[in-house]
């Protein structure tokens, strides 16, 4: 057949069949630059993910470090650490989930810095759970050894916390590295179609369909790229609404905060901080804080620059606690404060010229530090007081004990020790009936009736029994003890010896209450329904009281 066509047709002919060839190689060429902008794509999203997913865990990380330090101090704290330990359980698993099957051979170090994190974090709960244990152990006060605890859990959480930066810099890497091949898959893929659009003039029927084709994919992947870019935006929006509501946060908690440079000097002041010291913000602004609030020690003896713990974390970056210092108000009166100095850091490329580091070096830089302080003045008063009280509790020769609403037995004084004969580690966690005899049930059920309604048991006359058996004639009295809000939360009784003349006995009240099954009777006092009988009860135990 071609050897009746001429030579001008032949030309013409392999002409066409050469730029059908050109043009199916360059079909070929912009079908796999599309496929290979679309794993791009996917890639992108991915890595997106894992950035935002080890955001948050960052930031939970952050937030169980603070209230972990606060569940050292009270066990109110508890369910606040129970919520963020959850988030940050959630917020692992949410990046294990992104990682563990995508097929790109750097995940497989992704993943085995995930396994090495889950090590990590699980190392600071086995340094943390025991210290949370020692102080609960401790009847709620942080022992020395718990205390030594703390800057073990500060470096283990900045282990945590360099790991997830690794994660954070291998995925901002590798997206840096895919948006350059995408930049280079765009520009390959018009080359590409210029090409095929000028070869398609004299092919277009044939081609007709592949360019329709490769025409959808490439609107596909220009769609998926309009979405990322919406999606960046609406992250950047809801940045800076979140740094609006932080700034709110800020301006309205009642801790006082302080931002400071490297030099130390006070970058910010949140109102509580300015009203707690009695300062301007605009007269703190750019001064020295150890000048100006922290120069003078508890004791009165000016307090060495090097020694301060704030500005040391300003040299070594380490965050620092401490419970008990003092802090200066503008007219010249210190006042107690616990307060914690963070660092602050930021990534080198947010750095400007001059602060940044030297080319090569690719790690985050110390900028300032933010000092979080409280007043503790009403709690120093209230250790204080409670001191006290215990102080004059434990010296009473009365025997003294507390109860649950129950009647068990919760604490007692070195009095009620030496008079019952029980350690206080026996009588702790004890019924009421251990310390009374049997042949009374009346009286037993009478007084947990009257504890379990917040009654009051005047003095009476009663016999109580040792651990040795021996009985022993008392005067005791029960009160309720409420707590701040004035729930009852038990009891105290104050159990005093009587002398008894030989062949006298005790006559104890008639508990008459209980024929009601109610506490009603007790005539508003706890004593029994027969008031005589109780009052003749608390007059003997009166004089039995005054001749002992």
């Amino acid at each position: 057949m071609l050897s009746r066509l001429t030579g001008s047709d032949k030309t013409m002919f392999l002409g066409a069949g050469a730029m059908l060839l050109v043009l199916l190689a360059l079909a070929t060429l912009s079908l796999a630059r599309l496929s290979a902008l679309e794993a791009n794509s996917n890639t992108n999203s991915r890595t997106y993910a894992v950035m935002m997913a080890a955001r948050d865990l960052l930031r939970d990380a952050n937030e169980l470090e603070t209230i972990a330090d606060d569940l050292l101090v009270s066990d109110r704290y508890k369910e606040a650490y129970e919520r963020y330990k959850a988030r940050f359980s959630l917020d692992f698993n949410r990046v294990f989930s992104l990682i563990k099957d995508f097929p790109d051979p750097h995940y497989v170090q992704q993943r085995e810095r995930h396994a090495t994190l889950k090590k990590q974090y699980k190392s600071w709960f086995g340094v943390f759970n025991p210290a949370v244990a020692l102080r609960r152990q401790n009847g709620g006060v942080l022992p020395p050894r718990a205390r030594a605890a703390v800057p073990l859990m500060r470096s283990k959480m900045a282990i945590v916390r360099n790991t997830i930066y690794e994660i954070q810099n291998v995925e901002n890497q590798l997206l840096n590295v895919r948006s350059q091949e995408r930049v280079a898959l765009q520009n390959t893929a018009r080359t590409t179609f210029l090409g095929a659009i000028l070869l398609a003039m004299g092919c277009i029927a044939v081609l007709s369909m592949g360019l329709l084709q490769g025409g959808r994919k490439l609107q596909l992947s220009h769609a998926d790229l309009r979405t990322q870019s919406e999606q960046r935006r609406r992250a950047e929006r809801e940045a800076q609404v979140l740094y609006r509501h932080n700034e709110q946060i800020l301006n309205s908690t009642t801790e006082g905060i302080i931002g400071l440079n490297l030099k130390g000097r006070i970058t910010f002041v949140n109102p509580a901080a300015a009203h707690t010291t009695g300062w301007d913000i605009t007269e703190l602004i750019g001064k020295s804080l150890h000048d100006f609030i922290h120069h003078t020690k508890t004791d009165g003896t000016r307090y060495a620059k090097e020694a301060s713990p704030i500005l040391a974390s300003l040299q070594d970056g380490r965050v620092r606690r401490v419970i008990d210092e003092v802090f200066w108000r503008r007219e010249g009166h210190p006042f107690p404060v616990e307060y914690t100095v963070t660092p602050l850091w930021e990534s080198t490329e947010d750095l400007d010229s001059e602060t940044a580091p030297r080319a090569g070096e690719n790690q985050d830089s110390l900028v300032g530090a933010a000092v979080t302080f409280r007043d503790i003045t009403e709690r120093k008063r209230a250790e204080i007081a409670l001191l006290r009280l215990a102080s004059i509790v434990e010296s009473s020769k009365d025997a003294i004990l507390s109860h649950m609403l129950d009647g068990s037995i919760v604490s007692c004084n070195a009095s009620a020790v030496r008079m019952y004969g029980y350690s206080a580690r026996e009588l702790e966690g004890q019924p009421l009936d251990t310390l009374f005899p049997r042949s009374r049930p009346e009286e037993i059920a009478f007084l947990k009736e009257t504890i379990a309604h917040g009654g009051i048991v005047e003095p009476y006359q009663t016999t109580m029994m040792k651990k040795d058996g021996t009985p022993l004639d008392v005067a005791v009295t029960f009160y309720p003890v409420k707590d701040a809000s004035g729930h009852i939360m038990g009891a105290s009784s104050n159990a005093r010896p009587i002398r008894r003349q030989a062949g006298v006995t005790i006559n104890l009240p008639t508990f008459s209450s209980l024929q009601n099954g109610s506490a009603s009777n007790t005539n508003g006092n706890g004593s029994s329904g027969n008031g005589a009988a109780a009052a003749a009860a608390s007059e003997s135990a009166s004089r039995e009281t005054a001749n002992s």
